[in-house]
């Protein structure tokens, strides 16, 4: 195939995908376990999945549909872990501390 042959792409051709159609990308692509539900709250995606190696459920946390590369015990960890990573990044303490305060353990 020559590039001549090619069609050329433009900026008119592409447009962003929608939000479903980011989540779909998203649970499709999973691969750590079986998705049960896509939880999006705000710029916040949390995927529920049941793990491959143990069976049990995590959440696993997305900001603006980029993956934080964590996952958690519960949906409300999930949150305060994605808040966290958010404005401290993947080492900061603000959640395990928040988590504290409100009494989660």
């Amino acid at each position: 195939c020559y590039y001549s042959d090619l069609d050329t792409i433009t900026e008119d051709d592409v447009r962003e995908a929608t939000h479903e159609e980011k989540i779909k990308l998203i649970t499709d692509e999973y691969s750590w376990g079986k998705v049960i539900k896509a939880h999006c709250i705000g710029e916040y995606q949390i995927v529920e999945y049941i793990d491959k190696r143990d069976k049990k459920t995590y959440y696993h946390g997305y900001i603006n549909y980029s993956d934080t590369n964590h996952s958690y015990l519960s949906l409300d960890y999930a949150l305060i872990g994605c808040i966290g990573y958010k404005h401290e990044g993947g080492n900061g303490k603000a959640a395990m501390y928040f988590e504290k305060m409100i009494g989660l353990e």
